[in-house]
């Protein structure tokens, strides 16, 4: 162990946040965010001392972690976020650090407890995101760039921290502007594809964090929380059920439930999951999935006595596919891999230890492992999601990908999904307010599988229009009004020019809206035209 160099790499660490004294540093103005020119002199001493000691990056790390956990000074705080995410850019601890360092960084970037993010707790959310983003996606490792690439790409960094700490992270969808709406998914998307649990054991000497649940994100809810958990419709007649939200954590050991007044997390022992029950079994709207757990219906208990049959039941085909394969790929794996994990043979590492033995081996010491396998079955599943009703729509989602927020996408493949195009008045006629209110309470928690769920076209123009109503900034910001209305009764070029002065991701998003339209207008049993498309759309995204 090089304790010089850790003790020498922690100093630096220190006066960078100013909780040391540091000549140099207070002589020295800031030049990114809150940090000097010193203070990025410091790092780049850290970050190439990382090259000669690669051994240390898992300490460092960790330091970091602390230094963020328990600092008392809202600047110092601060600081060392900054000065985590440029080391972020370039450094990745080791696959044993790497699920602990995402979920402290997960927990600052969304908790119900605002209390616990008492220090700039936006601001720090947003480098906390960005932050993770490196670690999985953006680190290069230092051995591999020369000098001159190092330069640029330290430049680079710098000069992206500023944008970073501005990101804003809502609690919730409502009323966010468009470029919120696509760092959200775009997070969300990252945890999903890497499969990290928010809940994770430390390979060094830092606290256990305290997380909400201990699931992944599914990739049609595309936001719940941010990892908060895969929820699944219940198939229950007791009312008592229905009044509760379930899921089940990726390691199948329990069952998860939550009231809906409650923020108490329950969860239920899987007794077992029979083989034979994978299958997919149709009955009505719902395909049925079966976890045995020992629970009590009437005192809400667990009891050792008690025999519980939990029924999952799955709105569409296609999730219930899904969900299925990344059970049976998960079961499958855990039956070839355990025995050897645990340094057994097949038939003393079977039934008696279960599940439970599963999840603690995968939890605590394969996580990487685990990670490859619900990477591999989400890519596999994926085409899964998409149903020959929606063909229509594909090259026009095809096309705004990751270009403009999903939920716009998925809103749009279900109008084509229920022939909104053939509907006379389709956005002319709003749907119930009860029931608009509905789902855009919970496409604003992230939830948009419920718009599978919706029966009608009218239906789903009436959210799409109102969730543009609701943005705080419309699409057309405030700014171009006075530009927008003249173009209006000038030429086509002139109306062209105005959509140049959009911010970049709002231009997608118009452009999208207007390609979504001339779907309907090739239709004349809907009646529309360009007139009444205006019309209709215009009070939602142009606003005074």
């Amino acid at each position: 162990m090089h304790l010089a160099d850790i003790l020498g790499f922690e100093h630096s660490i220190l006066t960078i946040q100013g909780v040391l004294p540091d000549a140099k540093s207070q002589r020295n103005s800031t030049v990114c965010g809150l940090l000097s020119n010193a203070d990025l002199q410091k790092l780049n001493s850290i970050i190439k001392g990382l090259i000669r000691f690669p051994d240390l990056t898992d300490e460092i790390f960790a330091f970091f972690i602390r230094q963020t956990n328990e600092c008392t000074d809202a600047r110092a705080e601060t600081k060392a976020f900054e000065a985590l995410y440029v080391l972020s850019q370039f450094c990745r601890p080791s696959d044993q650090l790497l699920p602990y360092l995402v979920a402290h960084l997960h927990k600052r970037c969304h908790s119900d407890d605002e209390a616990s993010h008492r220090f700039s707790f936006t601001q720090n959310a947003g480098i906390a995101l960005y932050t993770i983003e490196g670690l999985l996606e953006r680190a290069v490792p230092l051995q591999d760039l020369e000098e001159s690439e190092w330069e640029k790409r330290r430049t680079q960094v710098v000069a992206r921290l500023s944008e970073v700490e501005n990101t804003r992270i809502p609690s919730d969808l409502r009323g966010c502007s468009v470029g919120e709406l696509l760092t959200v998914e775009k997070m969300t998307e990252l945890f999903s594809r890497h499969g990290f649990p928010i809940e994770t054991e430390a390979a060094v000497r830092l606290s256990p964090i305290e997380s909400r649940s201990e699931c992944y994100m599914d990739e049609d809810r595309m936001l719940f929380g941010l990892l908060n958990g895969v929820f699944i419709h219940m198939s229950a007649s007791d009312k008592s059920l229905k009044e509760k939200r379930f899921w089940v954590t990726p390691t199948l050991e329990s069952v998860c439930w939550q009231t809906r007044s409650s923020s108490q997390i329950h969860r239920l022992a899987v007794r077992s999951i029979r083989e034979e029950l994978l299958g997919i079994e149709p009955s009505g709207l719902f395909f049925l999935l079966q976890l045995h757990c020992r629970w009590d219906l009437a005192s809400e208990r667990e009891k050792e006595d008690a025999d519980h049959v939990v029924t999952l039941g799955f709105l569409s085909h296609q999730e219930a596919q899904r969900f299925l394969l990344f059970l049976s790929h998960l079961i499958q794996w855990v039956r070839t891999e355990l025995p050897s994990l645990l340094g057994r043979t097949e038939e003393t590492a079977g039934e008696s230890e279960g599940v439970r033995a599963a999840e603690s081996v995968i939890q605590q010491q394969f996580a990487l492992s685990l990670r490859h396998q619900i990477n591999e079955t989400l890519h596999r599943t994926l085409p899964l999601a998409r149903s020959p009703q929606n063909e229509t729509l594909d090259p026009l989602a095809a096309r705004y990908a990751k270009k403009v927020p999903r939920v716009f996408i998925l809103l749009a493949r279900k109008l084509v999904e229920l022939e909104g195009y053939k509907q006379e008045g389709a956005f002319r006629h709003s749907a119930a307010q009860e029931k608009r209110d509905k789902y855009l309470r919970w496409i604003a928690m992230g939830d948009y599988a419920c718009i599978e769920t919706m029966d009608s076209a009218h239906v789903a123009i009436t959210v799409l229009k109102r969730i543009f109503y609701d943005m705080r900034e419309p699409l057309f910001p405030f700014e171009i009004y006075d530009d927008l209305i003249q173009a209006a009764k000038s030429t086509r070029e002139d109306c062209l020019k105005v959509l140049d002065l959009l911010p970049p991701p709002n231009r997608q998003v118009a452009q999208f809206l207007f390609d979504l339209f001339c779907c309907y207008l090739d239709h004349s049993e809907n009646l529309l035209t360009p007139n009444s498309c205006g019309i209709c759309i215009a009070p939602s995204i142009i606003r005074r």
